[in-house]
C-alpha cells in the first residue's frame, strides 16, 4: 500500500470510529470551592510511595460511580532501562524512574500493558524539579520512542514528549481511605509524534508522607488530525500498607 493509500485508509477507519461523535473542549478536573494556596513547596519524594508500602486504589472508569476494579500501587527497585526504581499500578502500567543528580525526578521508560507498548524517553524526562513552589509551572521536553514491550527493536512511533506540571494549592478531598488537606497538581502530557498525537491532562491529589490519595486522567489521540473521545479514569486511595 502506498503511503497516501495508508493515509486514505487511516482517516477512512477513524472517520467510522468517530462518526456522530461531536469532540468536547477537555480541561483537568474542577477545583474545589476551598481551593486555597499553598506554602509548601513540593518534592518528588512527596509523589511517591515510602519505601516498601502498597497503595491500594480504586478505579473508575468514564463516569462510573462503581470501581471497575482494585488495584495496587507500589514502588520496587529496579536497573531497567537505565532507572533506578520502578512504580507498579497493578499489572496494568509500570513506569521507569530514577533521581537526577540535582534532586529531580526523572523518567526512562514506561510500560502500558493494555497495548503492549514500551516509551523510551532520551534523555529521561524530567517529570518533578527538586521543589515545586506553588505558582510555577515546570515545563520539560524529550525525544521519545515507543516500541513493541514484548520486541523493543520493533519500533511503532517516535517524536517528541512535551510535559508541563503545576503546583496549583490546596484542597480537601475525600476518598475511601478517609478525608485529606491535599496539594493540588496539575500535569499536561503531550507526545506528538510521526502519525499521532496522543494527549493526557492529569490532576493529582498529594499528601506529603502518604504519597498520591486521588488522580483523574484524561487521555485522547489524534491520528492525522481526527480526534478520538477522551478515555477517563479516576483513582482514590483506599488503603496503606
Amino acid at each position: 500500500m502506498t503511503p497516501s493509500a495508508l493515509r486514505a485508509a487511516l482517516i477512512v477507519a477513524w472517520g467510522i470510529l468517530t462518526l456522530g461523535c461531536a469532540v468536547r473542549e477537555r480541561t483537568h478536573a474542577p477545583p474545589q470551592d476551598d481551593l486555597r494556596p499553598s506554602t509548601r513547596a513540593l518534592t518528588p519524594d512527596d509523589f511517591l510511595p515510602s519505601g516498601s508500602a502498597a497503595h491500594q486504589f480504586d478505579l473508575f472508569t468514564g463516569d462510573s460511580s462503581e470501581p471497575s476494579q482494585r488495584l495496587t500501587r507500589r514502588r520496587l527497585d529496579t536497573s531497567e532501562h537505565g532507572a533506578a526504581f520502578a512504580i507498579h499500578e497493578g499489572e496494568r502500567r509500570i513506569e521507569y524512574l530514577s533521581t537526577g543528580t540535582d534532586g529531580s525526578l526523572r523518567l526512562h521508560a514506561s510500560v502500558e500493558r493494555d497495548d503492549g507498548s514500551l516509551a523510551l524517553f532520551d534523555p529521561p524526562l524530567v517529570v518533578c524539579p527538586p521543589t515545586l513552589s506553588a505558582g510555577e509551572p515546570f515545563a520539560s521536553e524529550s525525544s521519545m520512542r515507543v516500541v513493541s514491550d514484548a520486541n523493543p527493536g520493533r519500533q511503532r512511533e517516535k517524536g517528541t514528549a512535551r510535559r508541563t506540571i503545576s503546583h496549583v494549592g490546596v484542597e480537601h478531598v475525600t476518598t475511601p481511605a478517609g478525608s485529606f488537606d491535599a496539594h493540588r497538581v496539575e500535569i499536561t502530557f503531550l507526545a506528538d509524534l510521526t502519525f499521532a498525537d496522543a494527549d493526557t491532562l492529569t490532576t493529582q491529589w498529594i499528601v506529603p508522607g502518604v504519597g498520591v490519595v486521588r488522580e483523574e486522567r484524561s487521555r485522547r489521540v489524534t491520528v492525522l488530525g481526527a480526534q478520538g473521545h477522551p478515555k477517563v479514569e479516576r483513582l482514590e486511595i483506599v488503603s496503606v500498607e
